[in-house]
């Protein structure tokens, strides 16, 4: 998948799923964008979108390599996800998943 691809899918999982209101006002947007910062999300809500980002787009986030610097921006974000993996529901399912 190509980054705007996934920019644009991130966005998309940040205004409807998140219901986040601030990406309305600051789209399109830029990879500078602190999340906490500027869009407001706290960490229940970067929790959340971990799981989106899981369930929608299915993309495997390996909990215990997550590093709270993936956090800061959206670039930071996107670079994260474009290292990810495809979900593979086997192997989900064999995580307990």
């Amino acid at each position: 998948m190509i980054r705007a691809q996934v920019k644009e899918q991130l966005e998309q999982l940040l205004m409807y799923r998140l219901e986040c209101k601030r990406v309305r006002k600051l789209k399109p947007l830029e990879e500078s964008i602190r999340l906490n910062e500027d869009l407001y999300l706290d960490s229940v809500m970067i929790l959340q979108l971990m799981v989106y980002i899981e369930e929608d787009m299915k993309l495997f986030v390996p909990e215990d390599e997550v590093d709270p610097s993936v956090f800061g921006t959206i670039g930071s974000l996107l670079d994260f996800m474009m290292k990810l993996e495809s979900l593979d529901l086997n192997r989900a399912g064999d995580l307990g998943r």
